[in-house]
């Protein structure tokens, strides 16, 4: 199967996508119907969720470079799988609920409420490099990391600064330090518990 079109913009979402193995690009089209690609897509990349879950038309169109493979769950299986834990509610799905209920963050909110809204908490899988939120400030989200890592990275003025703040800092340098003062108080809450 090469070069056919995917996803078509401006078509209700019917499907979620998980490029299994070839290549695909995103193509946008402006108001004059001039195309271009916007980003191209590999093995391990899916697409359909954000469309899926607010309900909106396709916003650009998908099609494959060569030879593809996809694994294409349609929207209710993929909003039963993912969103609901099964079907019993996110909750009720052993590993996400018991994820949620050891987030100290949510321990005395009213967790229920995540199988009334299951579209708002979601459990992804990011691959190595992605950016998650390009400004946390306007973000409508709160990520928690359940397994692996991530980094949170800063935007610096470089010109406000000397040569010697702008070099990398050691290990020690970067760690963040409490005051003595507060390192007692954390001490006797944690002792508390």
């Amino acid at each position: 199967m090469g070069k056919r079109v995917v996803v078509r913009e401006g078509r209700k979402p019917l499907n979620y996508f998980v490029l299994l193995a070839g290549s695909a690009v995103v193509i946008k089209t402006d108001e004059f119907g001039n195309t271009s690609p916007v980003l191209f897509l590999q093995k391990g990349d899916v697409f359909g969720e954000h469309e899926i879950l607010e309900g909106i038309n396709w916003r650009w169109n998908v099609a494959t470079v060569g030879y593809c493979e996809f694994l294409v769950l349609g929207k209710d299986d993929y909003k039963k799988i993912f969103i609901e834990g099964g079907g019993g509610g996110i909750l009720s799905d052993p590993d996400r609920g018991e994820f949620l209920r050891s987030i100290s963050l949510l321990k005395k909110w009213p967790r229920e409420l995540l199988n009334e809204n299951p579209n708002r908490c979601l459990f992804r899988y990011f691959k190595r490099g992605a950016v998650l939120s390009t400004n946390s400030y306007t973000s409508e989200w709160i990520y928690v990391v359940k397994s692996g890592s991530c980094s949170v990275l800063k935007t610096i003025e470089s010109e406000r600064m000397k040569p010697s703040e702008v070099l990398r800092r050691t290990k020690e340098e970067q760690m963040f330090k409490l005051p003595d003062v507060h390192k007692s108080q954390l001490v006797e809450k944690m002792n508390d518990k």
